[in-house]
């Protein structure tokens, strides 16, 4: 077993009506790779499913390859993409992605 403190990662989300949304959702950099974000998405889910959220949204940038990996793996799909959304340096550089996630579909 895993020693982790408990501030090596966050997720802030939101639920209005039947819809959830992620705000922020991260993992300090020195444990990333461990399982935290799967572990909090997983509480996340469950938590907006047993709220009664039909639908979890969230969006990401393109070129966050580990985050879309995750989303991915819970069957997130892309609903949408922002156009170069995303700065890097005070220059429009990145597309983002929202995904979405029909609840019901995943405790089916």
């Amino acid at each position: 077993a895993q020693i982790v403190p408990r501030d090596a990662g966050f997720v802030v989300a939101q639920i209005a009506a039947d819809e959830a949304e992620v705000i922020s959702i991260g993992v300090l950099e020195e444990f990333q790779g461990r399982g935290l974000g799967r572990i909090m998405m997983e509480g996340l889910i469950r938590a907006a499913a047993i709220a009664e959220a039909q639908r979890l949204f969230l969006e990401v940038a393109e070129d966050n390859r580990p985050a879309r990996r995750l989303y991915v793996s819970f069957y997130f799909s892309v609903v949408f993409l922002r156009a170069v959304y995303y700065t890097r340096n005070s220059v429009l550089l990145f597309d983002s992605l929202v995904f979405s996630l029909y609840l019901y579909s995943f405790f089916v």
